[in-house]
């Protein structure tokens, strides 16, 4: 059974279809030289970067995926005569490398001129491509509906959808998906955060609690802002956002620093408050009693936060993050990938009557 070689470079996958090429073309000759390669790789596929392409055949030449022929005698990579090593197969990661490239009818100068501007897009892309996070919600609410649309704001970004699957890469497929994973992860954060939101209105009887996302100029009566936060942040680290040891020390000394660094202020309307720091809730002073009730009811919630619907959720959200940063490493890498063609392939508006 062959050695199985993992080619993620697109300049190494190059190289490979150029021998294919060769063969293809039934051209005589039992190998090729440096200047063979680059010939076939700036001709076939594009790849305008001759000093990058003797770098991978020196890699490729070390990996022993190119072998010498008839080897005698020391001799300079660009003297060498290379051929494929017949005992690996190749398995081409990230998508194959398209065979023909580019339209005969287009010239060249008007493709590569296209290019660039497309790579301007692809570029623009990368740089707002969203990172899926279990956090609070709200923290990134509005992020990745604003980082979406700066991705694909560019006045290109559509024409990709006509030059990127002619290179064999699934990258523009997966992010459509990839979006609406987005934002279901938000929806199944905003679910959980709901129901923390919920119990901890169960613990103020007699308070009708309004829980505010953005908090411009502080809390007023009746209103409840970092308290879900706190819950929702400390649910997750118990869910396995965090080494699980981890997560239990700093829960315990959550709950240890809450009960003795709380306290009700008296300010006209009573507020129970993290000393010297955040306000939690406020209610008017007529409420004092069952604020206290209520906050004796929040931290023995605080204590048995670990409820199973909860946990389960909790869980869910964090696998779901760990698989959609997955997905987001092998989309950049395709992406970084398509960057080093010299021209792209396909035909569009941007480049019809040429």
């Amino acid at each position: 059974m062959n050695e199985v070689a993992d080619i993620d470079n697109v300049i190494d996958k190059a190289i490979i279809k150029a021998f294919e090429y060769l063969k293809g073309k039934r051209i005589s000759g039992s190998g090729l030289t440096a200047g063979a390669i680059k010939d076939i790789v700036r001709d076939k596929f594009l790849i305008n970067k001759d000093e990058d392409i003797q770098s991978r055949i020196r890699v490729l030449y070390k990996r022993e995926i190119l072998v010498e022929v008839k080897p005698s005698q020391p001799r300079k990579d660009t003297k060498r005569i290379y051929a494929l090593n017949e005992d690996i197969e190749f398995n081409f990661v990230c998508g194959l490398l398209p065979v023909e490239v580019g339209s005969k009818e287009i010239p060249m100068e008007i493709r590569r001129h296209h290019t660039v501007e497309l790579q301007d897009a692809i570029k623009q892309w990368i740089a707002y491509f969203p990172e899926p996070s279990a956090d609070y919600p709200f923290d990134q609410a509005s992020r990745y509906q604003d980082d979406v649309h700066e991705c694909q704001s560019h006045t290109l970004f559509p024409d990709l959808e006509n030059h990127l699957p002619e290179m064999g890469y699934g990258v523009w497929n997966e992010w459509r998906r990839y979006k609406e994973s987005l934002l279901k992860l938000q929806e199944n954060k905003k679910s959980l955060l709901y129901l923390i939101e919920n119990d901890i209105a169960k613990c103020f009887i007699g308070i009708q609690l309004k829980f505010i996302s953005d908090l411009e100029y502080g809390i007023r009566n009746y209103e409840c802002h970092l308290l879900p936060n706190i819950l929702y942040n400390l649910l997750l680290d118990l869910s396995g956002r965090v080494p699980g040891q981890v997560a239990y020390d700093n829960y315990e000394k959550y709950i240890s620093d809450f009960r003795e660094n709380t306290a009700i202020e008296d300010r006209g309307s009573m507020v129970w408050k993290i000393k010297g720091s955040d306000e939690l809730i406020m209610v008017p002073k007529e409420k004092r009693e069952a604020l206290e009730k209520g906050i004796n009811n929040c931290l023995n919630l605080l204590e048995n936060i670990e409820k199973p619907n909860l946990i389960k959720q909790g869980e869910e959200i964090v696998k779901k993050v760990k698989d959609l940063k997955n997905d987001r490493a092998i989309m950049m890498k395709e992406l970084d990938d398509i960057l080093q063609y010299h021209s792209f392939p396909g035909e569009c508006k941007y480049l019809s009557g040429f």
